[in-house]
């Protein structure tokens, strides 16, 4: 019975039956016990919730059930109607609680729905990933202050703040030096009384070997000052009022270096580990507060702080609207750490096999060496050199370091006023299969995700392609799995399947279809 939901469900299904009864030896007063301590319950509340299953469904785990049809086969008896088996109409029932009585349906999870006159503190605010995300938080009703040391760069950021209906003020602070923040914290508490989000997005990069660092331990200062102490100042100040308050989320813009451990990024990558490392400290200390820890290690962006790396000309980086996106998933979702695959793939290689992982970051650390101005080059001695077709390739190869999307999602979301004019929208680039799909049923009420669906795991699942197997599980792992772009009609049907995308000209394959 079980099963026939779950495939209807397109869930994983079950191969072993266990009988509860094998546990009937536990007596029951030791149960109670157990499940009646608080630790127990919370995680308990926890992994239900995460999982989306009512408490109560624990009643019926081994409810006496039985499904009996005989006196409706009597009632039918020479009518010509038989009663059908469950299996082939088992979807309806699915797909009509699905579209209907899933209590997810009717939960808000939307930016406004959680940010809507709440205050969003949000430093590095004036530029690149803090522009973009301000953007996005006024056009959802939240407070947002502006943290940033440059008032005139403030000033446009705050212009079109407004004239997107939103509220934004602009505070200066120079977050490396701590009585700068001390004087934040106290602005916001004066002018405010509260902060719901705190976004630690500022932040200081340098790229150079650490041979050239022997004479340099101020760059190591400088990194530790900003992206280390100074978030952590403002934290600490803001702590107090989240918990008096009830809750608050507190969101640390990391990097996918953290992850990897790459070369040439020691002060930058040690003072955002830093950070990471004391955010899962507090994650655990503030858990029963409701004071949330989200840690994103954001893959690279073109902002204003790599523009001195001619090298990341030749690397595919994410724009800072996309990276802003997943400051908005963050907050919409209050995950514990958000990461590209490869990121995570880089952390358990570390973990597995330390040496090779070495060897391999040794390849990547020779084959690109420090720019004139690590150097200390200056004027034309400082221009870096044209790369070479293995330092490319290379780039090429190793592209999910800097970016999460695929050259496919990419080419949509480059395109995306050219496909709002056809009067569609991208209703997501995702490479999470299944899960990818279960969430956009959710937010749009459809059967089928629109875009990018890897390996096609959605659309063998509704019998739309084929493929799979071992071949399928291995290239997506390597990141190299085959893209597939979904077209849904205004009826949540799919209206064209684009199987294998021209990744150059893919936007264009999808304007001519629409």
């Amino acid at each position: 019975m079980l099963n026939l939901f779950a495939r209807a469900a397109h869930a994983p299904q079950m191969t072993m039956r266990l009988n509860a009864k094998m546990f009937s030896f536990i007596p029951s007063f030791v149960l109670d016990s157990v499940m009646g301590l608080a630790p127990v319950r919370r995680i308990q509340k926890q992994v239900l919730s995460d999982l989306g299953i009512p408490k109560e469904m624990f009643r019926f785990v081994n409810y006496p059930t039985r499904f009996d049809n005989r006196e409706a086969d009597k009632a039918l008896k020479g009518s010509g109607i038989t009663v059908p088996r469950l299996d082939d109409y088992a979807w309806r029932l699915w797909d009509y609680w699905e579209r209907h009585l899933d209590p997810d349906l009717f939960i808000d999870r939307s930016l406004a729905g959680k940010v809507l006159d709440k205050v969003v503190v949000l430093t590095g605010g004036t530029s690149g990933i803090g522009e973009a995300a301000a953007y996005k938080l006024c056009e959802a009703g939240a407070k947002v202050v502006v943290v940033a040391r440059d008032p005139e760069k403030a000033a446009p950021v705050l212009a079109r703040a407004k004239s997107l209906g939103g509220s934004a003020t602009f505070i200066s602070c120079d977050l490396s030096d701590m009585a700068d923040c001390d004087k934040l914290v106290a602005a916001v508490k004066k002018q405010f009384g509260r902060v719901d989000y705190l976004v630690n997005n500022a932040g200081r990069s340098i790229r150079r070997g650490i041979a050239l660092s022997y004479d340099r331990f101020h760059d190591f200062e400088r990194t530790m000052a900003l992206n280390y102490f100074g978030s952590l100042r403002i934290t600490m100040g803001f702590l107090p009022m989240m918990v008096e308050q009830g809750g608050g989320h507190i969101i640390n813009i990391s990097s996918i270096g953290v992850l990897t451990r790459a070369p040439r990024f020691s002060a930058y990558v040690a003072s955002k580990a830093a950070l990471d490392a004391w955010s899962d400290c507090a994650a655990s200390e503030f858990q029963d507060n409701n004071v949330a820890f989200t840690t994103i290690n954001m893959p690279l962006v073109k902002t204003p702080m790599i523009a001195p790396t001619k090298l990341y000309n030749h690397v595919p980086t994410l724009t800072p609207e996309q990276a802003a996106d997943l400051v908005v998933e963050a907050i919409v979702y209050r995950p514990v750490r958000i990461a590209t695959r490869l990121g995570i793939f880089g952390e358990i290689l570390h973990a597995v096999a330390p040496k090779v992982t070495q060897i391999l970051l040794n390849t990547a650390f020779r084959m690109f060496p420090d720019s004139g101005a690590a150097k200390g080059q200056k004027g034309e001695a400082a221009k870096d050199v044209e790369l070479t077709p293995e330092q490319v390739a290379f780039a090429q190869i190793t592209q999910g370091i800097h970016c999460g999307c695929t050259k496919q999602a990419c080419s949509l979301r480059d395109h995306n006023k050219e496909i709002k004019a056809k009067g569609a929208e991208i209703l997501g680039v995702s490479t999470q299969g299944e899960e990818s799909h279960q969430k956009f049923t959710k937010k749009f009420n459809l059967n089928f995700p629109l875009l990018a669906d890897t390996e096609g795991t959605v659309g063998r699942a509704y019998g739309t392609l084929g493929g799979g197997g071992l071949v399928s599980k291995l290239k997506s792992a390597a990141g190299m799995a085959d893209r597939v772009t979904f077209i849904i009609d205004e009826n949540g049907r799919i209206a064209h399947v684009i199987a294998k995308p021209d990744v150059a000209n893919h936007a264009e394959e999808v304007l001519a279809l629409l």
